[in-house]
């Protein structure tokens, strides 16, 4: 009888191991189900995310080409430049080319050394993935400087900038971080902020100026004093630079009669000189003019010599 007893309890320690080892079995099944079901989520939110940020619309509004409208005018005039955007009504040229009939016919630029497609002021529904939209063009009143804003296959926004002649243009990403910044908090959705325009334009190390910008400040300042020139850009004009043993720059001014004959209708010997004043830009960086000649006699200033102060900042 107690044998009978320790067989029956035997089997049935054995049959509850069992059930033990078929009960953790199914938990494990269960844990590896549910981490599949946890590694398949990941994966699919990964997916959805890349997914996503590959999908993401390609678009200009028209608030945003009135927000670099603004922000180029502010920018324009703080850097004593004028910016006309091209439009389809008003498209400006860049050295005697039509900019969006060109671009009809060349569809790219050439960007760090590599060609790059473009896609020309695409309209809604347009916007390409394979290609830089061109959403803004901005040309200068000198014709030196075309500012193409594009809106990438990714999204993103990137400012480029032209300032030689040639197609397909060499284009290079603006090292104005003003501009760019600008650009890529419009692309955001944002407003840029019109108060860095004026910092930075106060700001220029009017001892280090490139010649186009000497060339620039110049003129303005001419045209403050003397509303006559106020039609003629710099390309009106032939400019002598020197620099003496001090560092101070000297900067010849004479009209160019051969230009101002085609542009703007004069008469005069193309091959006869006259000029217009000797400009020093001194060691406190300040532009001083030395006299003015013939045709600078409509401007105030002086006419024996010596050097008067015209402007103390870049403006």
């Amino acid at each position: 009888m107690l044998v009978g007893t320790l067989v029956l309890l035997s089997g049935c320690g054995a049959g509850t191991k069992q059930a033990a080892s078929s009960s953790s079995s199914t938990k494990s099944s269960q844990k590896q189900s549910s981490s599949k079901s946890t590694s398949s989520k990941t994966a699919s939110s990964q997916s959805s995310s890349a997914s996503s940020s590959s999908t993401k619309t390609l678009a200009w509004s028209a608030t945003q080409n009135q927000r670099l409208l603004d922000f180029m005018t502010t920018f324009g005039s703080q850097m004593n430049q004028a910016y006309t955007q091209w439009q389809t009504n008003a498209a400006p040229q860049w050295f005697g080319l039509d900019l969006a009939q060109y671009y009809a016919d060349h569809p790219e630029v050439t960007l760090n050394g590599a060609k790059q497609s473009v896609n020309w002021m695409p309209n809604a529904g347009q916007f390409s993935r394979d290609a830089a939209n061109i959403v803004a063009a901005y040309v200068d009143t000198h014709d030196t400087i075309l500012y193409l804003f594009a809106i990438m296959p990714d999204g993103t926004g990137q400012a480029w900038v032209v300032q030689q002649a040639g197609m397909p243009a060499t284009v290079k990403k603006t090292s104005n971080q003003q501009v760019s910044s600008a650009f890529t908090t419009i692309v955001n959705g944002q407003t840029p902020s019109d108060a860095s325009a004026s910092s930075n334009a106060t700001s220029v190390n009017t001892k280090n100026l490139t010649q186009p910008q000497i060339k620039t400040w110049i003129l303005h300042n001419l045209q403050k004093q003397a509303p006559a020139y106020a039609k003629y850009t710099v390309d009106a004009f032939d400019w002598t630079f020197s620099t003496d043993q001090l560092g101070e720059s000297s900067i010849e001014v004479s009209v160019n009669h051969a230009y101002t004959n085609a542009h703007y209708g004069t008469n005069a010997d193309p091959n006869s000189t006259e000029e217009v004043g000797l400009f020093v830009i001194n060691s406190k960086g300040q532009l001083t003019v030395a006299n003015f000649g013939s045709f600078g006699s409509s401007a105030q200033g002086p006419k024996d010599g010596s050097n008067t102060i015209i402007a103390t900042s870049y403006n």
